[in-house]
């Protein structure tokens, strides 16, 4: 492991609100952490990856790695972005918390489990960056969900979302640790 994965393994825990601190006005619930890979393509390497152009598909593991890799292989990187893929936290309810947060200053914060993986530390950064309570994201022994978000010329995006082995929050933890 580099010293930059060994830094980000060594995050602080999310601080609780200190005092009796009002809890967030907006909390979201997102039963599994996710992680995007938004990478901008050409039909060429639609045609490469499973199912149809367009809309979502679930994917193994192994079948997203090997879309990734045909991503990162395919496509060049520019003088103005180094990486051809973008990867942040992502899930509809992600989205939105973070950019209540961030974009509107709205206190928000995230109720879901995450792996402890690098995906999960990434998202926590990701997340912790713009603001959102993480108090009540719980951190699981396995896999972060992950999504390949593939993005034609004209803006259509294909989604291989690989959630089948991702942590997921049960209703038995919220019970007992919330």
């Amino acid at each position: 492991m580099g010293a930059e994965a060994e830094q980000q393994q060594q995050l602080p825990p999310p601080s609780p609100q200190a005092g009796k601190a009002d809890p967030p006005a907006v909390v979201g619930l997102q039963v599994s952490a996710l992680i995007d890979h938004v990478a901008r393509v050409d039909w060429s390497l639609l045609d490469r990856v499973p199912g149809d152009r367009g809309g979502s598909q679930q994917v193994s593991f192994e079948e997203l790695d090997h879309i990734l890799n045909e991503v990162n292989a395919l496509i060049l990187p520019s003088h103005d972005d180094p990486s051809p893929v973008r990867t942040m936290a992502g899930g509809s309810v992600a989205n939105t918390v973070r950019g209540l947060s961030a974009g509107f200053g709205i206190s928000t914060g995230i109720i879901g489990a995450r792996g402890d993986d690098d995906q999960g530390i990434l998202f926590v950064n990701n997340m912790s960056f713009s603001g959102v309570d993480l108090t009540r994201l719980r951190a699981k022994k396995g896999h972060t969900a992950q999504c390949a978000c593939l993005v034609d010329a004209s803006g259509n995006r294909t989604m291989r979302p690989c959630l089948s082995s991702a942590v997921k929050l049960q209703v038995t933890c919220c019970l007992t640790q919330c």
